[in-house]
């Protein structure tokens, strides 16, 4: 919050003293036109006259020093504003009594200026005389005491001194709207003000909320086109930034720089941080010739206003300075870096902590150049006053720990990288802990900048054991945990959260859950909705719809709120267990039986690290693959496996030699690999992967029988992490449900062919199903037949069978399905993007007469995640239904495997690619049959029985021995026999 100095009007002067008069309120006008440089100016000549005319002890005189210290912070003389404020200071003090309402305002001027110069004890301590001074004046609810108390919140937000700002601002928030009313734009400052703190600690779903009831108000109180507005579009856009939803972001931003164009005018600098928010998000996709131009004419909108040497303009350059790092243009950003340095130096002093930003900055360049010598003492010293400045816990910190982690290692110091790395991932780890449970978690652009961390330590770890026999216990079980901090967790919470529910032994707290869940989804359908609307240009907006929107998020909220407060007095074991944490080795040789191995890959971009782990044994490796090559051999790989081409097994071979190789001996005899993969390795059945050389060339489809698939030597399921496999195990039980089957299949379309899922671009219409063009999707009579045929082998009666017309979402609302333990769905599938405006994976149903908001033929994951399910097994006999949810950087299984995990399944069976129906149909029964003749028999070896019953069949030539035919579907889920 930038505090604004109060310009108190002189009392009229007579005689001599009339010069000063007129050159203090000269002063005044120079400040009202923002022409800081003129201002100064006047007013130093104000001063020096009244010193004369006025005496030095005069209080009118501290009015004038009071304009010179604002108009000193605006042209960013820093240390000149302290020296006029603390001569304002001393003049009230000798005039005044103590407790009189200029020396209070004194003090909180003087607190926010020490503030901004990163001096947080000094500013804290005059802060808090301030608001006792305003409270003994005034009361403790007064405005003015709560605004001196609002800058004590800012100061704790600079100081990342979280738990101490929250309840202050709570406080405040409070305070001003009782006293003031709700529309009052302090108020609203404050609400920006709590925002901004959940922001900064990811919690994204309380702070999305705030900034729009802001944005609400002051649109209905300033109008759409105020510049208030604006600044609460550019907080919203900035906030979707965070959370890697920049295509969400963007229409949020032009429409605040449009705001702000046409009030102020294209060369205002009220435009540049819309500039720079536009610019950053750029950056982040990738897009840097978009992302220059609007930073550099935001440079020459400040350079003009400020000067050259502004912090407001170092700022800037320095933003500059990041794109050519981000860009590899070292030796451009260099002499940006050094401009920025000597701009901060001068006005905030050597030990703010912007100034140790960019001293971090240039050494980083410096450690990129291998200019080493150069590097380590900024990175030091830029070290030093950060955690004098911001305490030993700030994410700064990290940073700067994690710079000097790379710069050592560089230099083979490895125990020196070592100590730093564990020093900076342990900040992370700690702050990451120390969130509630039900806070969203970190932004998409934190998100990758820890993983950056905790993939160096990985490294550190590997480095500095290999040359000493191998990594000990210690180091493996260390560096398996560090692994799961680097991988994705969003499929491994929906995992967690969902055996919670199981563990509880409560119906209260299942239920519950269960609403909290409905809730969160409800509210995220809501706010894509909401965020639609308010990004239209104003006269296409439409006021009823948005404020009903409103009203049903706030509801929404109210409901969350109240469900959160209870899932924490009532059962505060609940988060232990949902939170989905990165599990010790003992935790998975705990749950792992004597013939199975568990196998967790990480990828980075220089290297790729594999874990083993058996019942007694653990072991950890490096591979020699970056996270690049492993796409493009997945991509490789996969462009055969799906068109049914010829497949290079060769690849397939060497591939599996640099994946699993360095671990054969580890996990050859086991007869179940359970798989926890990472990146592109999401993307690729491991069943494909080949144990032996090719004996000969494959010429004809039958030659894939003799090939040394892994399917042929073990079973093979997936699990989203770590702590998905301990969680299934730990609390998952069978058999739940008392019907053990339900199937959704052969959904009435009018067109042909063999393929569950095709190209439907040209069926839909915008964003809205056409039932009818839809119709002509191919039919799928034998998916009738495959669900007959699974309902026959469990048991399961013809009304457990859901076919042709009964095929619809409506008909799966109206079902209960919570006591169904086999879930089987046999029809098209689609993946986020495969439609206009598709922006999820979904499930074809039969489309009704006349489509709705409520059924249009498609189930999407967002419904499927609303279901109320208790299933052992779920079957998504459909093509690519183990793909991610479309969000960018999204996990393999984000989509709709996340959503029937969250729904309440325990297991499933998923697809990789469109698949060829007729061989889905004996993939999917012979599964069924071989768990249902031999109850002993896991999931993950039922699917390896039937995937070996295709690749042996010698009928038709033996075609369906391509893996194109039998290798798509993978298990997820814990594959373990009776399980």
């Amino acid at each position: 919050m930038l505090l604004v100095m109060s310009l108190a009007p002189m009392a009229a002067m007579a005689g001599p003293r009339e010069d000063c008069a007129a050159l203090f309120r000269q002063g005044a006008q120079y400040q009202d036109q923002h022409n800081y440089a003129k201002a100064a100016d006047t007013l130093e000549r104000a001063a020096k006259l009244g010193e004369t005319a006025l005496g030095p002890n005069a209080p009118e005189l501290s009015d004038i020093y009071n304009a010179l210290a604002h108009t000193d912070f605006n042209l960013g003389r820093y240390a000149d504003a302290v020296t006029a404020l603390q001569r304002t200071l001393a003049i009230r003090e000798r005039a005044f009594p103590p407790t009189h309402p200029k020396v209070a305002n004194s003090i909180n001027d003087l607190a926010f200026l020490e503030d901004n110069l990163g001096r947080y004890d000094e500013a804290e301590a005059l802060y808090k005389r301030a608001a006792s001074i305003q409270e003994k004046l005034q009361g403790p609810d007064h405005p003015e005491t709560v605004r001196v108390l609002n800058n004590l919140a800012v100061l704790y937000l600079h100081a990342a001194r979280y738990a101490e700002a929250e309840p202050l601002l709570k406080r405040v928030t409070a305070s001003w709207e009782k006293a003031l009313g709700a529309t009052h734009p302090d108020v609203l400052t404050s609400y920006n003000n709590l925002a901004g703190l959940y922001d900064l600690e990811g919690r994204y779903a309380e702070a999305e909320p705030l900034i729009r009831h802001v944005l609400e108000i002051r649109e209905k109180v300033r109008g759409r086109d105020h510049p208030d507005v604006a600044q609460s579009l550019n907080n919203l856009a900035g906030l979707y930034s965070e959370e890697g939803r920049y295509a969400d972001a963007e229409p949020l931003i032009k429409r605040a720089l449009q705001i702000e164009e046409k009030t102020h005018g294209a060369d205002h600098p009220e435009i540049v941080p819309d500039l720079m928010v536009l610019a950053a998000d750029y950056q982040q996709e990738g897009r840097y010739a978009d992302a220059e131009p609007l930073l550099k004419r935001g440079l020459a909108i400040r350079e003009k206003a400020f000067g050259p040497s502004n912090t407001n303009v170092a700022q800037i350059v320095n933003n500059i300075a990041g794109l050519y790092i981000d860009e590899k243009r070292y030796a451009d950003a260099e002499p940006l870096l050094k401009r920025a340095l000597a701009i901060n130096e001068k006005a905030l002093g050597p030990d703010h902590p912007e100034f140790a930003a960019g001293l971090h900055n240039l050494g980083f360049v410096y450690t990129r150049q291998g200019r080493y010598p150069e590097a380590e003492p900024l990175l030091t010293r830029a070290l030093a006053i950060k955690q004098k400045a911001l305490g030993p816990d700030h994410p700064e910190v990290a940073t700067n720990l994690s710079a000097l982690a790379a710069l050592y290692d560089a230099q083979g110091r490895t125990g020196d990288a070592l100590a730093a790395s564990r020093a900076a991932t342990a900040i992370v780890v700690r702050r990451s802990e120390q969130a509630d449970h039900d806070r969203t978690g970190s932004s998409e652009r934190e998100r990758q900048t820890s993983r950056g961390y905790f993939l160096r330590l990985l490294h550190l770890l590997w480095t500095n054991s290999a040359g000493a026999g191998g990594p000990g216990d210690s180091v493996i079980d260390e560096a398996f945990r560090t692994a799961q901090y680097a991988g994705g967790v969003e499929t491994a919470k929906a995992v967690s959260g969902t055996m919670a529910r199981y563990a509880s032994g409560t119906d209260d707290l299942a239920a519950l859950v269960r609403d909290r869940q409905d809730l969160s989804s409800r509210w995220q359908r809501l706010d894509s909705e909401l965020l639609k609307a308010v990004a239209l240009a104003p006269d296409k907006r439409n006021p009823a719809g948005e404020a009903a929107l409103r009203k049903e998020l706030a509801d929404v909220d109210a409901r969350l709120a109240a469900d959160n407060e209870r899932l924490r007095t009532a059962f505060p074991r609940f988060a232990e267990l949902a939170e989905a944490r990165p599990v010790h080795v003992a935790d998975i040789q705990a749950v792992l039986g004597s013939d199975e191995a568990f196998a967790a890959f990480t990828l980075a971009d220089t290297e790729s690290f594999l874990f083993v782990v058996r019942r007694h044994d653990a072991h950890f490796f490096r591979l020699d693959l970056t996270r690049a090559q492993a796409a493009d051999t997945v991509k490789s790989l996969r462009a055969a496996l799906a068109n049914d081409a010829p497949v290079d097994v060769l690849k397939a071979h060497q591939f599996y030699r640099t994946l699993l190789g360095p671990a054969d001996a580890l996990i050859a005899d086991a007869k179940a690999l359970i798989v926890s993969p990472d990146g592109a390795l999401q993307s690729l059945p491991f069943a494909v992967l080949v144990t032996q050389p090719p004996a000969a060339a494959v010429a004809k489809p039958s030659d894939y029988q003799a090939v040394a698939w892994l399917i042929r030597r073990q079973a093979v399921a997936v699990v989203p992490a770590a702590s998905s496999l301990s969680a299934l195990r730990r609390f998952a039980e069978e058999k739940h449900g008392t019907d053990p089957f339900a199937g959704f299949g052969d959904p009435i379309f009018d067109g042909s062919g063999a393929k569950r899922g095709i190209d439907t671009a040209s069926l839909y219409r915008g964003a809205e199903a056409s039932a009818p063009e839809l119709r002509r999707l191919p039919r799928l009579p034998e998916t009738a037949d495959e669900l007959r045929a699974e309902a026959r082998i469990l048991g399961a009666p013809e009304t457990s069978l859901h076919l042709g017309r009964d095929a619809t979402v409506t008909s799966l609302r109206r079902l209960d399905l919570s006591g169904t333990r086999v879930l089987s769905f046999a029809t098209h599938g689609l993946i986020a993007g495969d439609l206009p405006k598709l922006g999820e994976p979904a499930l074809v149903l039969t489309p009704p007469a006349l489509p709705t908001p409520n059924d249009d033929g498609l189930l999407r994951a967002s419904e499927v995640s609303r279901l109320k399910l208790d299933a052992d097994f779920v079957i998504l006999s459909a093509c690519n239904t183990a793909a991610s949810d479309g969000t960018p950087g999204a996990e393999g299984l984000s989509g709709l495997a996340k959503a029937f995990f969250y729904a309440g399944a325990r297991s499933l069976l998923v697809s990789h690619w469109p698949v060829d129906s007729e061989a889905t149909v004996k993939l999917t029964t012979g599964l069924i049959r071989a768990t249902a003749g031999d109850p002993g028999v896991g999931r993950a070896e039922a699917l390896r029985r039937a995937m070996l019953a295709m690749i042996d069949d010698t009928s038709a030539g033996g075609e369906h021995a391509h893996p194109f035919f039998w290798a798509p579907f993978i298990l997820a889920g814990e594959g373990s026999a009776g399980r």
